[in-house]
């Protein structure tokens, strides 16, 4: 179960599983704002999108920004998809307008970090790159005092089909 703190943050401060409709049960349905509906929207065509060019072989998602808190009118959603490194390479040329900026064009703030196993020799920048997105997702930018609040984000699973 998804908890939010007091201040509308999701807790605890780390990768929470979710699902797809957890993400919109939680920040869409019975949510006063036709910007919720529309950039959630946009979240499954950019991730049905993808899916597609993936050809049905599963990734990770990682879903933050205001979306995922109780603002009444987020700005958007941030994405990070995390995809074999194998896929990503053979679909470079496709996937290109799925990565920041482009994907703005989708209505997304969306990233891709290719994963390699871990025997892999580059290994260590999938998991320099996961340290970063975790970091910068697990807390608040800081707020006018000063002030950095932990919060924590989805992690969803997007299925094979």
């Amino acid at each position: 179960m998804i908890e939010l703190n007091p201040r509308g943050l999701i807790t605890p401060n780390y990768n929470i599983p979710a699902t797809m409709t957890e993400l919109e049960s939680l920040f869409v349905k019975g949510a006063e704002s036709p910007k919720r509906y529309q950039l959630f929207d946009c979240y499954k065509l950019y991730t049905e999108s993808l899916a597609t060019i993936l050809a049905g072989e599963p990734f990770v998602q990682w879903v933050d920004g205001s979306f995922t808190t109780r603002e009444l009118n987020p700005g958007d959603i941030d994405v990070v998809s995390f995809i074999n490194f194998d896929s990503v390479e053979r679909s470079a040329k496709e996937l290109q307008s799925f990565k920041y900026p482009d994907s703005l064009l989708h209505g997304v703030d969306a990233y891709i970090v290719k994963v390699y196993p871990k025997d892999h020799q580059l290994f260590a920048l999938y998991a320099g790159d996961r340290a970063y997105w975790m970091d910068k997702f697990s807390k608040t930018t800081r707020n006018k005092r000063g002030i950095v609040y932990p919060k924590g984000f989805l992690e969803i699973t997007i299925s094979g089909s």
